[in-house]
């Protein structure tokens, strides 16, 4: 299917720990700055994609995460669907939720991706992630990783896997020593990728980490499980990412909306993420006020004011799919 759909607004908080918010919370904050960045009343939202992993395991909260995470925000008696997907569980709701609007459902619709990650009890986290993998081939799993590090000489990833550490931590560790047999790549140029990506979180506000790390500052991290360090290991997060809807509003629609959401102040500790999508087919209710509509026209990517060939100008949030030059 050929998209076509946009992002309208967005919204984040930051990475990291929050001990103290749960999933509604989280995803309370970010769908209000999204709905707030886009511009538009919540009960606009005519469904919404929400997704989440580990809820069910480290929270006990089951079949209606989406539900609950919405109600919090003062959303409700609108389609939900709740998607699990493991790591890409959001950008599967996101896909999603662009393939509805794309093909004609909606308008304006919302996808949402949170995780409470952060608890005291580490073993319930650890728990979490072995449920990533076919639980009923775990145990040979986690064989063939001590195999495969004995192997190699590896002996900071010969044990311990899902017990002081994630699992996945083997996993990653085995693919790296697999490359770096068949490639000669070396723990400094793994290092490297750390040391450059720690420099991004430092210009980062809403990154968990902000001090930018030398490629020495890397190696001298303990070893997690050879020949990943600790600072080449990512780390567990509180996150929450929204996704989008439909802006294709008409003026006075958009100046009788009495719910615009007020911006959230970000929290440093969790992140939360949104973005809202739009379907270019509904000019019945006039010119779009969040972003410019029309195959011809909208395919903006910056964000910023545009004029169109009628000569008006609008203002564009991250478009989905295309680049255009600016029409003078």
């Amino acid at each position: 299917m050929k998209m076509n759909a946009y992002v309208a607004g967005v919204g984040m908080t930051g990475f990291g720990r929050m001990m103290d918010r749960g999933l509604k919370s989280l995803g309370a904050e970010a769908i209000k700055a999204a709905l707030f960045d886009a511009g538009v009343d919540r009960r606009e939202v005519q469904a919404a994609w929400m997704s989440n992993a580990a809820a069910g395991v480290l929270t006990g909260q089951e079949c209606i995460r989406g539900e609950v995470v919405l109600r919090s925000a003062g959303m409700g008696g609108l389609p939900v669907v709740n998607v699990e997907n493991a790591c890409a569980s959001a950008s599967t709701a996101f896909n999603q939720a662009c393939a509805m609007v794309s093909a004609g459902l909606y308008d304006i619709v919302l996808a949402c991706g949170v995780e409470k990650m952060y608890f005291e009890d580490r073993a319930k986290v650890f728990g979490a992630f072995m449920g990533a993998v076919d639980v009923e081939q775990l145990q040979s799993i986690l064989d063939g990783l001590q195999k495969s590090a004995a192997a190699s000489g590896a002996s900071e990833a010969s044990k311990g896997a899902g017990k002081n550490r994630s699992m996945f931590m083997d996993i990653y560790a085995a693919a790296a020593r697999s490359h770096m047999q068949r490639f000669g790549t070396t723990a400094e140029q793994f290092a490297m990728v750390s040391a450059k990506n720690s420099f991004h979180g430092s210009l980062n506000p809403r990154a968990q980490f902000r001090e930018a790390m030398t490629v020495e500052q890397v190696l001298a991290s303990p070893m997690i499980a050879t020949p990943l360090h600790r600072m080449d290991c990512c780390v567990v997060s509180d996150v929450h990412l929204p996704g989008g809807r439909s802006c294709d509003r008409s003026d006075s629609a958009r100046e009788a909306s009495s719910e615009v959401c007020e911006p959230p102040e970000f929290a440093q500790a969790a992140t939360v993420a949104g973005c809202v999508l739009s379907h270019p087919r509904d000019r019945s209710r006039g010119p779009a006020r969040a972003l410019i509509v029309g195959p011809a026209r909208a395919r903006l990517w910056l964000i910023g004011a545009w004029r169109v060939p009628s000569g008006r100008s609008y203002r564009v949030h991250c478009p989905v799919r295309y680049r255009v030059a600016r029409t003078q």
